[in-house]
């Protein structure tokens, strides 16, 4: 997930481990998300530069130059991804090793409360118990049959 600081949210990208999954995964959620597979069902190398060639540079907008922080994890960098960057006037910074859950904007400000959101949505909705969690499978689709979506609001 990406969301620059104007509040502008970028499209999404899933990661599954092993495989995307052989059931509609992509009911209820929006059209232009990315979807992708790696062993472990984390970043990799691959995956990131393909989300920053098909989501960052498209969606950041035409204003430049532009900065993307992120975690300083070695899949995110790469010669390739740098050459693209210095090409797009992208400027990169990585956060310092072991510090992203103090500074990560997006692991502070966003994915904790989301976290907490999804959590009190399930028990609501009867679905799950506080113990469960919502796969990635299930983001877009509530049993099935009724769609759902999660709404970030500025506060």
């Amino acid at each position: 997930m990406c969301i620059a600081a104007d509040g502008h949210v970028l499209p999404s990208f899933l990661i599954f481990d092993g495989c995307l999954p052989h059931r509609s995964f992509k009911d209820g959620v929006p059209d232009n998300w990315l979807y992708g597979s790696s062993e472990s069902g984390y970043m990799d190398t691959e995956l990131f530069e393909n989300w920053f060639d098909k989501v960052f540079i498209p969606f950041c907008g035409t204003r430049r130059p532009v900065l993307l922080i992120f975690d300083n994890h070695d899949s995110h960098i790469s010669i390739d991804l740098i050459e693209k960057a210095k090409a797009n006037n992208i400027h990169i910074i990585g956060l310092p090793p072991h510090t992203t859950h103090l500074l990560q904007p997006l692991d502070v400000a966003i994915f904790g409360p989301l976290k907490e959101k999804v959590n009190q949505l399930s028990v609501t909705l009867g679905n799950l118990n506080k113990c469960a969690t919502i796969g990635k499978v299930m983001f877009g689709v509530y049993n099935g049959r009724r769609r759902f979506s999660l709404l970030i609001h500025k506060s």
